[in-house]
């Protein structure tokens, strides 16, 4: 959130549409629009579903001679939605966080918030050109008129497990070949 304020207001185009942090939010349009927040862009997540690329990984060392699970990989989609009167103003300040979006497609480090920001993974962020039907779904769901927006793909998100199981090492292996 931090990175898209201060973007927006390096920018002179887009300096003074939104001009407080508070002005962009993570709720979702309709949790906005029902207690009159003054937020001007939600960026909601919408859904969160397993990587099915990342899926079926080996277990990882954990304590002593035990075993972890590999860590949950998370796609986390986001639907971003400009929220200011004017829709030239909608237009331009989804333009800018497109582009910044663009420009800054790989978060790591002090880009993240804790607990991300502490294990060194980076979260790619990728524009998901969701059909126009499923988007629509989504707005009805929040049970208001659809808005201008876009939808973005925050991959991959690991959640560490804390289930481990001993794992005896191997210490001698016998092979017999032939009945002879």
């Amino acid at each position: 959130m931090q990175l898209l304020f201060q973007e927006l207001n390096s920018d002179p185009q887009t300096q003074g549409l939104i001009d407080a942090t508070d002005k962009i939010s993570q709720r979702s349009p309709k949790e906005i629009q029902a207690d009159n927040s003054p937020a001007l862009l939600s960026v909601y997540l919408y859904r969160v579903s397993e990587n099915p690329f990342i899926k079926n990984q080996f277990p990882v060392p954990g304590t002593g001679s035990n075993l972890r699970k590999p860590p949950l990989t998370l796609d986390l989609n986001y639907m971003i939605t400009p929220l200011l009167k004017e829709p030239e103003d909608r237009q331009i300040v989804l333009g800018k966080v497109m582009k910044v979006l663009y420009d800054k497609a790989v978060l790591e480090g002090a880009d993240l918030v804790a607990p991300f920001s502490e294990d060194g993974e980076a979260v790619r962020l990728t524009l998901n050109p969701v059909p126009l039907e499923e988007i629509t779904k989504v707005w009805q769901a929040m049970e208001l008129d659809y808005k201008l927006s876009v939808c973005y793909i925050a991959r991959v998100t690991m959640i560490e497990s804390d289930r481990q199981k001993n794992a005896v090492r191997v210490i001698e292996k016998t092979a017999a070949y032939g009945g002879f």
